[in-house]
């Protein structure tokens, strides 16, 4: 009777601490019934996200909260336990006032109070979506603007990969735009110039606003070398790194074979 006890006090205390740290998690959470979908615990970020009291957010079904464009996803995604984490995505949910916002959910199936449930956290993700959509219009815009430049010049994302190239800039590395497009600018770069490069990304990330100039030697695809200087500026939108603008220009006095 004794140890029987002493394990009751330690699943009570247990269940204490793993309450506190539902109650006080910085992230939107709450817990719903996996067969009735009711909900029947919140925490405070949750409330706030939402806009709910306490009392009105446990009068909800997760219907309630789901937009309906995502009600048949969450009837397939009940249909298995998870004792595990899932991200089931990124779901449209509706707040009090009725607007509604993007969010990031991560779930697993837990016991609460005896019952099965299932635990979620919900992040919104509205802003940063936004965000990454003005991006890629943004990009859309840059990468026209290259693909009709009349100067030799690239468009490359933070990986180096090549977005797109003008017709004097495919012209400068004697490729085709099929083969130019989707391969990392590192492959036209001798290794022994990535010093150079490196400096000038570093300072580009101190001074975003400030275009970085370069002498580098670039391997050109018929095996020769030419010397070219780079002038490279950032693309941001929103504080957000969308990729770069690399300006070239070829030095004819610094052409050479490679060693």
């Amino acid at each position: 009777i004794t140890e029987r006890k002493e394990i009751e006090e330690e699943l009570a205390r247990s269940e204490g601490e793993y309450r506190l740290l539902f109650d006080l998690n910085p992230q939107p959470m709450w817990m719903v019934d996996r067969e009735s979908f009711q909900v029947l615990a919140v925490n405070e970020a949750a409330l706030a996200q939402y806009g709910y009291s306490k009392d009105e957010f446990l009068s909800l079904r997760l219907f309630d909260i789901a937009h309906p464009d995502h009600h048949a996803e969450i009837l397939r995604g009940y249909a298995y336990a998870s004792p595990v984490a899932v991200h089931p995505g990124v779901q449209t949910h509706v707040k009090k006032n009725q607007s509604t916002i993007k969010v990031e959910i991560i779930a697993r199936d837990t016991k609460f109070e005896g019952k099965s449930v299932r635990l979620m956290q919900g992040q919104d993700v509205t802003r940063r979506l936004q965000a990454e959509e003005a991006l890629r219009e943004n990009l859309k815009l840059f990468q026209a603007f290259v693909e009709s430049s009349l100067e030799p010049s690239l468009m490359i994302d933070e990986r180096g990969i090549i977005l797109a190239a003008s017709q004097p800039g495919i012209a400068l590395l004697g490729s085709m735009r099929e083969d130019l497009v989707g391969q990392n600018v590192l492959r036209f770069i001798p290794s022994e110039q990535l010093p150079i490069l490196e400096k000038s990304y570093d300072t580009l990330l101190r001074e975003p606003l400030r275009p970085r100039i370069a002498m580098v030697r670039m391997r050109l695809l018929d095996g020769s070398s030419a010397w070219v200087e780079a002038v490279c500026s950032m693309l941001r939108v929103d504080d957000r790194i969308g990729g770069y603008i690399v300006g070239l220009k070829k030095l004819e006095v610094g052409v050479m074979n490679p060693a």
